[in-house]
């Protein structure tokens, strides 16, 4: 079950023990207290996603990243030629960038089974 389905089970859980004029106990309120912080801490690292760092804190293991370098978002991975220094390179090109920021990719759309 996903922070989502928790929290809402957690949610429904609780409005039902309120509506039917009952007192909710400790577990339950137990629970609800770990279905909000997990909900907390997911939103939180979502946020952490959408923030542009500074490109020096970039993985340079040849993952695609989006980069920033002023005036353009780029898809580029680091790269290295033979013994050379290495550089960030647009994916499926060969141009060389020179970026000030990045950030990692999103994941994929969750392909829906028919």
């Amino acid at each position: 079950m996903n922070v989502r389905e928790r929290l809402l089970a957690a949610a429904k859980s609780f409005r039902e023990e309120y509506d039917s004029g009952g007192h909710i106990d400790d577990d339950g309120a137990e629970r609800m207290a770990r279905c909000l912080e997990d909900a907390a801490a997911r939103i939180a690292e979502l946020e952490g996603l959408s923030e542009w760092l500074p490109i020096a804190t970039a993985p340079k293991d040849g993952d695609s990243v989006l980069t920033w370098d002023g005036e353009r978002v780029d898809m580029a991975h680091w790269s290295t030629f033979g013994d050379g220094p290495g550089c960030w390179v647009v994916d499926n090109t060969d141009v060389g960038i020179k970026p000030t920021h990045w950030m990692p990719l999103p994941e994929p759309p969750v392909q829906a089974t028919p």
